[in-house]
């Protein structure tokens, strides 16, 4: 904060209020540095024309006229008519014998209603760097009385002198040394808006207010014209008054209504509201260092409306191995050699089970938040289609792209065909011509792209099926036929899903693919099983659904209180798999290994798809030759790593990654990623060391520590090194990640 800011700063409070519909809210206060203009301005007579007035006044500019003639002419009684001529008579825009007063005729000239000029005060917010919509007149300006100040909070009080009622509020810290102070065509424009977001009507017309701009007029003058500023602006005076000064507001949440309004908001500081402004900047200032209490103030307040007892902790534990004691009912134990398709339902089963709870408790209300979650579900249907299609392609691994052409309409026709000598229904139409109208490119990279797309996957599929007879797809084309325009369907409501006016119809329509893409996964993978009992799963209480919506959002919660969201959610995978880990965490499930080796594969992913050097695969050593591993070892020492063993690798498994890291497990990505650093002279491997000395020790715990299931108890002892490093090491990635532009 600038030095304008100091123990003597003012508060200010002008009433912020939440909106109505937030019954029971949880809150934190927070000041808000401003820069406050006095000034002068023609505003607006509470005694506005309405049209009827300002019709007949306008009517009787012409002449003296009697109520028969204005009535003839306006379509109006005579008794109205009469009624309107005594209002303006008794505003003094008329006189006795009808004539026009110079009042009156100012009234018209100008376009406007009556005025009188006001004093009052405008702010500029040094936190969204823009004017606020409101002016404040000066018997409505509240500056109250302040207390104790320390460690960036100032206690003011909104009490009287009798009952005090002191509030603790957060400043937040940004940068104060610019000053833009208003120009008189900014104070009539902040007005318009202040009246028309009030919903005080005739400061000026409501579509536009033909005001020409200080510098459009500077222009005109330049040419030779005379234009001269309308009055209004001409009118506008700067009383030289310019003040530092705090404005206080408070943070929310909606503690009814976990499921539905449980997000931040900020409130409107002048008036009912919220601001999406403040919102969006509170939220990127919490993430500064020099902002650390308002983070914890955010958080807090998170707190207080997601807080989970033990016992809501233990029904969600018991809600998520429910949820996959279902999919092992339906699918069999066997799904668990494909784990990247079981992550997959369980998030489409959860995704589910909270759209089913949205729309029972909403009946359509609250559009926006259920269509967010009914976007997460067909998102999920989509990924989870797309790793069954994924796991296929790579079992049965007889791709050539001889028959790919480079031209899409040409790969369109012979996709089509393949489709129908498999046995699929391909209706000539434009929707299969779009579902078939894929790249080569895309085609041939499609089973290890990073970006899932599932038209290219089917492709590869149907191209490996032409030339290997016992490929699945013949029995899936057999048992669902019409499985094209279903992928077709689901691509196009993943690409596009605006369905706000039939969203509990569409919902019902869409509700039965999680069973059909358990189907295509029986059918597709090796070894399942398919026991579907054509019941439904049992309605769940809506206490324990919202246990579980508060499940997932303390996870999220734990990812902002453990890494910088600045950082990671900048990558969507990185970002997903950091809200697994701590999803596990906090059920404390088995899969906690499994879970930490996935952040890491996604971190050097993402790192290796901007740094890998295809030269390092020259200096791999051999790790099964003594000498070379010890040799290795006292190199990653003297980087500054503190690492007793340099974790095992197979020389020739790290050169495949090289080649492709997209296929990498967590050792040949760490040595991938590793000898690419090594051959750069721009000492990131120093900085990684200097800020987490154990990161390659923590690497080799967890590689150890999964094994080949990836499952161990979430107490063993064996966990503790990694529970205890694993932020750091991540936070440490983050950041150097984003210092040389990885993210």
């Amino acid at each position: 904060m600038e030095r304008s800011f100091n123990n003597r700063t003012s508060v200010i409070y002008q009433n912020p209020t939440h909106p109505k519909n937030y019954k029971i809210v949880k809150r934190r206060w927070i000041l808000v540095p401003m820069c406050e203009y006095k000034v002068s301005v023609p505003y607006p007579k509470p005694n506005a024309l309405n049209l009827f007035q300002m019709t007949v006044l306008r009517l009787l500019i012409t002449g003296s006229k009697d109520d028969a003639y204005i009535a003839g002419k306006l379509c109006l009684h005579e008794d109205l008519v009469a009624f309107v001529i005594d209002e303006l008579k008794r505003y003094q825009l008329i006189d006795d014998r009808r004539r026009v007063t110079v009042k009156g005729l100012e009234l018209v000239r100008t376009g406007t209603e009556s005025y009188e000029f006001k004093t009052g005060y405008v702010y500029y917010n040094y936190v969204t760097k823009t004017f606020m919509d409101t002016f404040i007149p000066d018997d409505k300006h509240n500056e109250v009385e302040t207390g104790s100040r320390y460690d960036g909070r100032i206690k003011f009080d909104l009490g009287t002198v009798a009952a005090r009622e002191w509030k603790n509020g957060i400043i937040l810290n940004v940068d104060t040394s610019a000053t833009v102070a208003p120009t008189p065509y900014d104070v009539i424009a902040i007005c318009k808006k202040h009246n028309r977001r009030t919903r005080n009507l005739g400061f000026m017309d409501e579509e536009t207010d033909d005001i020409k701009s200080m510098a459009e007029a500077e222009k005109e003058k330049n040419r030779g014209e005379d234009m001269d500023l309308p009055w209004e602006i001409q009118s506008v005076k700067m009383l030289g008054t310019q003040k530092d000064v705090y404005v206080a507001t408070y943070l929310f949440m909606a503690a009814d209504d976990v499921i539905n309004r449980s997000k931040l908001q900020v409130c409107y500081p002048f008036g009912e509201g919220t601001s999406a402004n403040l919102v969006e900047c509170v939220d990127k200032l919490s993430h500064k260092k020099e902002n650390t209490e308002l983070k914890n103030e955010v958080l807090g307040l998170k707190d207080d409306v997601f807080g989970m007892s033990d016992a809501e902790l233990d029904a969600v534990r018991k809600g998520h191995s429910d949820a996959e004691k279902k999919i092992k009912s339906i699918l069999s134990d066997k799904i668990d050699n494909y784990p990247a398709v079981r992550d997959a339902l369980l998030s489409v089963e959860s995704s589910f089970l909270l759209v089913k709870e949205l729309l029972e408790a909403n009946k359509g209300s609250n559009r926006d938040i259920i269509k967010k979650n009914l976007d997460d579900y067909i998102v999920n249907n989509y990924n989870l289609l797309a790793s069954i299609l994924i796991y296929t392609a790579k079992e049965y691994d007889y791709f050539t792209d001889a028959q790919l052409t480079n031209h899409v309409e040409q790969n369109a026709v012979l996709l089509k065909e393949l489709a129908r000598k498999q046995g699929f229904v391909v209706a000539d139409g434009r929707d299969a011509d779009k579902f078939f109208r894929v790249k080569t490119r895309a085609v041939k990279e499609a089973a290890n792209a990073s970006q899932q797309q599932l038209n290219a996957l089917f492709a590869y599929n149907l191209i490996v099926a032409d030339h290997f007879t016992e490929h699945p797809f013949y029995k899936l084309a057999k048992n669902v036929p019409e499985l094209v325009p279903y992928l077709s369907r689901l691509r196009d409501l993943r690409n596009d899903s605006a369905h706000p006016n039939e969203m509990p119809q569409e919902f019902k329509w869409i509700s039965s693919y999680r069973k059909k893409n358990m189907f295509i996964a029986f059918l597709l993978l090796n070894g399942l099983q398919f026991n579907d009992d054509g019941e439904d799963e049992q309605e769940e209480s809506s206490g324990s659904k919202e246990k579980f919506v508060k499940a997932m959002r303390e996870a999220e919660q734990r990812c902002e209180r453990s890494y910088k969201k600045e950082y990671f959610q900048r990558s969507g995978n990185i970002a997903n798999q950091l809200r697994n880990l701590q999803f596990e965490i906090l059920i404390k499930g088995e899969n906690y290994p499994n879970r930490a080796s996935e952040v890491f594969e996604a971190i050097f992913k993402e790192i290796l798809s901007c740094r890998l050097l295809p030269d390092g695969i020259k200096v791999v050593k051999n790790s099964s030759k003594q000498e070379l591993r010890e040799e290795l070892l006292k190199e990653m020492q003297k980087y500054g790593f503190n690492v007793s063993d340099t974790p095992f690798y197979y020389k020739d498994r790290v050169l495949a990654t090289f080649r492709d890291y997209t296929k990498g497990t967590l050792i040949t990505l760490f040595y991938a990623w590793y000898y690419s650093e090594s051959m750069r002279n721009d000492g990131l491997l120093k900085e990684l060391s200097a800020r987490c000395p154990e990161f390659i020790k923590l690497i080799d715990e967890v590689h150890n520590n999964r094994g080949h299931s990836g499952k161990m108890d979430f107490r063993d002892k064996k966990l503790d090194f990694t529970k205890q490093h694993i932020d750091n090491a991540i936070n440490s990635m983050l950041d150097i990640m984003f210092e040389h532009g990885v993210l």
